[in-house]
């Protein structure tokens, strides 16, 4: 009988998800709605997250959300254990690109010119 109690709960949360797009708030609603439902459901186990399952699961969502929007949504780090969401707008992230190139193609002029004596013409 518990199991027709507890499979009447289950289906108590009803999310349709049809054949069709949805805004990011359309998303974080419906991710809020079935949170809040399976926690309400918590009393049927006391399973724990630790901080680092919890890094994992939002880093894994933003690599997500990233690859679908401009700009950049990360997790910086703030202090040892403390990470804050940042967003970086697309040409925030063109510029930082673009440094980290130059910064790379500088080092490897360095390392040529070391090796050769002399610099490459595209230095």
């Amino acid at each position: 009988m518990s199991n027709t109690n507890t499979e009447k709960k289950v289906s108590a949360c009803s999310v349709t998800i049809e054949d069709r797009t949805y805004t990011v708030s359309e998303v974080s609603q419906i991710i809020i709605d079935i949170l809040s439902y399976t926690s309400g459901q918590s009393e049927f186990n006391n399973l724990k997250y630790s901080a680092a399952d919890v890094y994992w699961v939002l880093n894994d969502l933003l690599r997500y959300i990233n690859n679908r929007m401009e700009g950049e949504f990360r997790l910086q780090n703030l202090k040892k254990g403390t990470w804050q969401v940042r967003y970086e707008n697309q040409k925030k992230a063109e510029r930082l690109s673009a440094q980290q190139q130059g910064k790379k193609k500088r080092e490897t002029a360095n390392y040529i010119e070391k090796l050769t004596g002399k610099r490459p013409p595209w230095a």
